[in-house]
């Protein structure tokens, strides 16, 4: 019997699909777009120990020069960046790495004879891909060592390990009912990031460094939830913490940990500059009022960085003593 790995990208959106209930066409293609925004976000969550792969197989030809680390060259998707070494399987000698452009000024020197040999030189060629010198060399099969990265052919599966798969599939979710303003979505976040929390505690237990800085995902993770309910508890701990300013004036640049913004209309305008919407993440909220009622007089302005508020890059509060709350969905914001 076959072992079972984990689940596919089509499994996952299938199951969400069905979760959610809304099998239109549209919510499917939203969802393949989700999946990679979702799996690329989970992956900066924490440093992984799974992510770091060592010996990962690489055939060379002899009528390439450069290759692109993806699932069909070396099992995984791997940014050239993220390449830590590679070695000749044949006689275990790593293979030095040079610039690009070094490496090109010495394949216009190469000669005949130097197709007999292995690769002994390697560069950064683009995202994901690697070149090699002698251009043409012998096939070769070489070991690489570095850090994968998600994804990006949803034909196949995300690069979480099954394990680790229960939190990301309800991260998933989370998301999904966010963007359709399901009254469950507030509830599946903070059950969804206190899954992920705990992978993370598991994942640096199975390293047996407790000084290990990974330790820092965790702090990350409650900040995420203090963003996105601040007026929940952790489950187990006290009420987050998040900030609320009141009597703003002038152009305030406003932080990712803010929450409530009271704003002083009486003498002047006011213009708020939030956050990008990849910065607050989904589910992320503002408040913002004029405590002082001139807002018809001088108006309250929010600029979205790069982003749009319900399809503007600004939105005007000029009513007095007018109030909205906004709602980040991880690509832009809304009024809710």
């Amino acid at each position: 019997m076959p072992s079972f790995t984990g689940f596919t990208y089509q499994e996952i959106k299938n199951h969400v699909i069905a979760y959610i209930g809304n099998s239109s066409s549209e919510f499917a293609t939203f969802l393949d777009s989700l999946l990679v925004m979702a799996e690329h976000r989970y992956f900066k969550m924490h440093d992984w120990s799974f992510t770091y792969k060592t010996n990962l197989a690489l055939l060379t030809n002899p009528d390439l020069s450069e290759y692109e680390l993806k699932a069909s060259t070396i099992g995984y998707f791997m940014a050239s960046t993220d390449v830590e070494s590679i070695r000749s399987d044949e006689d275990n000698v790593y293979l030095i790495k040079l610039d690009l452009q070094q490496l090109r000024r010495m394949s216009m020197n190469t000669n005949d004879e130097m197709e007999n040999v292995p690769p002994l030189y390697w560069a950064v060629a683009g995202d994901n891909r690697i070149a090699f010198w002698p251009s043409k060399s012998k096939s070769t099969l070489l070991k690489i060592d570095g850090k994968i990265t998600p994804a990006i052919d949803l034909s196949g599966s995300p690069a979480i390990p099954m394990r680790y798969q229960e939190a990301f599939i309800e991260y998933v979710k989370a998301l999904a009912l966010d963007r359709e303003n399901d009254d469950r979505a507030q509830g599946k976040k903070i059950e969804a990031l206190n899954l992920i929390r705990q992978d993370i505690q598991d994942d640096m237990r199975s390293l047996g460094d407790s000084e290990n800085p990974r330790i820092k995902s965790i702090f990350e993770i409650y900040d995420m939830q203090a963003r996105m309910h601040p007026n929940s508890s952790a489950a187990g701990g006290s009420a987050m913490i998040v900030e609320t300013s009141h009597n703003l004036t002038g152009t305030v640049t406003v932080k990712t940990s803010d929450y409530y913004l009271g704003c002083n209309t009486l003498t002047a305008p006011v213009t708020l500059n939030i956050p990008s919407a990849a910065d607050a993440g989904p589910g992320k909220k503002y408040i913002i009022k004029d405590e002082k009622g001139n807002a018809s007089v001088n108006n309250i302005t929010v600029v979205a960085s790069g982003n749009t508020i319900d399809g503007s890059a600004t939105y005007v509060l000029k009513v007095n003593y007018e109030a909205i709350t906004l709602v980040c969905d991880g690509t832009n914001w809304f009024i809710a």
